[in-house]
């Protein structure tokens, strides 16, 4: 069964290492960058349905940290598992 809700690392799972990097990276000069991150470092549970979190990859694609072409799969449901943290 899928739903929106995961832990933190499931959601940090989507992307890759070339668009984490770039994420850090932008993060140094940007300060809403910096604050998505934090954001989501201080996060007990993502929501991809959340619109925080739609905004915050939105935001990633408009700063090239992120192609658009990976959208879809970074706000896609998760497959739920009982041990994941946040309500389901």
């Amino acid at each position: 069964q899928y739903g929106p809700n995961m832990s933190v690392l499931v959601f940090r799972d989507r992307f890759t290492l070339a668009e984490k990097t770039s994420i850090y990276s932008i993060a140094d000069t940007d300060p809403v960058m910096r604050v998505i991150i934090d954001d989501l470092n201080s996060a007990e549970y993502v929501s991809v349905d959340d619109q925080q979190t739609i905004d915050g990859v939105d935001y990633m694609i408009s700063v090239d940290a992120v192609d658009a072409s990976r959208r879809e799969t970074i706000l896609a449901p998760a497959i739920q598992n009982p041990d994941d943290i946040g309500p389901y």
